[in-house]
């Protein structure tokens, strides 16, 4: 943004003699053009570490639920649905990979803020203040649009649950007919 500035500083006030803003220009451009390269460097090699390192815990919790369920005792296996296993299985173990990504951006976003509320400080002035209450009051609607996605996750899953159960019954009792030919030609 620093450099945008100061390119768009020098187009409004133009002065086709000057050529040492011209040249001051170019370096601004090419020092927007270096740090958009390498702004799009290190978003890969981060989005590739850290998906890598959110696999491994994927990869790991699906291990610890296979181990779990292969050491069940009868009575715990009877309280426990192959739904559930499966819902944790597909679902849930798969936030590992999306909570990996997005976990910095809990220190990560204040600090931009801060960065950014300083720079438009500079640019603007106090003025500047309005947009961030404006984001904080839209804090809050984030917050209750969370929630509400959470209780529309956890009815999801039961659902999920009593789905994976009922083709379950369906599926046995396909096999029973099937192996008994009890169908009709």
């Amino acid at each position: 943004p620093v450099f945008l500035g100061q390119m768009i500083q020098y187009f409004e006030s133009y002065d086709p003699d000057d050529q040492t803003a011209l040249h001051e220009t170019l370096g601004y451009a090419a020092g927007m053009a270096l740090c958009t390269m390498g702004l799009a460097v290190l978003h890969h090699l981060y989005f590739y570490n850290v998906q890598r390192a959110g696999m491994k815990i994927r990869v790991a919790m699906c291990h610890m639920i296979y181990k779990k369920a292969l050491s069940l005792s009868s009575s715990a296996m009877g309280k426990t649905t192959t739904g559930q296993i499966v819902n944790l299985l597909s679902n849930d173990v798969n936030r590992f990979d999306e909570v990996t990504i997005f976990l910095h951006f809990l220190w990560v976003g204040p600090l931009q803020a801060a960065a950014v509320v300083g720079l438009l400080w500079v640019e603007i002035g106090p003025s500047c203040l309005g947009g961030m209450v404006v984001l904080m009051f839209l804090m809050p609607t984030q917050t209750l649009f969370g929630r509400l996605f959470s209780t529309f996750r956890s009815k999801t899953a039961v659902l999920t649950d009593s789905r994976i159960r009922t083709m379950n019954e369906v599926v046995s009792g396909i096999r029973i007919i099937k192996m008994y030919a009890w169908e009709k030609p």
